[in-house]
């Protein structure tokens, strides 16, 4: 027999009644890594493109640049939203103290600007309508996750806080 077959299903509830949730957040923790793999490997590839190619001020050359930094703020976006549900599912959460709210300001901002070396890129290597094509796709990005991921975050921190008796 395998380990799968003789291992034990695992139980849908904690010993408290409380839904038990670990093996989903085992599952976007995945999904978090897989994006951030996929993200990482979008930079490197769209870096090699801009340094191989013969002349990457072609019109076809900057769409299909354009195309993989778009699939690049995407897979970032995914990777911050999924790391984002995990708090949904936790059962202890440290309370909103001053220094959480400082780390979590900062987490949002180097989520943001990890996004930043790509227009810069197509800016140094003198693509400008590439560079203000994509600089203007990241500011949508930006837009997009502060309403669908910092918003929530901070709602979420709220009821927290609220739960915990901090506000």
């Amino acid at each position: 027999m395998t380990e799968a077959t003789t291992r034990p299903l695992a139980s849908s509830s904690t010993e408290d009644g409380a839904p038990d949730y670990s093996d989903y957040l085992g599952q976007l923790s995945n999904l978090n890594r897989l994006g951030a793999l996929f993200a990482g490997f979008e930079f490197t590839v769209i870096t090699l493109l801009l340094t191989r190619l013969t002349d990457p001020s072609r019109l076809l050359a900057q769409i299909i640049l354009y195309a993989m930094s778009v699939l690049f703020l995407v897979l970032i976006y995914w990777v911050g939203w999924t790391g984002m549900l995990h708090l949904y599912f936790c059962r202890q959460v440290a309370p909103n103290s001053p220094r959480m709210k400082r780390f979590a300001v900062l987490s949002f901002s180097v989520y943001l600007f990890v996004c930043v070396p790509l227009f810069l890129m197509f800016f140094l290597w003198d693509l400008p309508i590439l560079g203000g094509a994509t600089l203007l796709t990241w500011m949508a990005f930006v837009a997009i996750s502060f309403v669908n991921i910092w918003k929530p975050l901070k709602k979420f921190n709220k009821t927290r806080d609220y739960f915990h008796g901090i506000c």
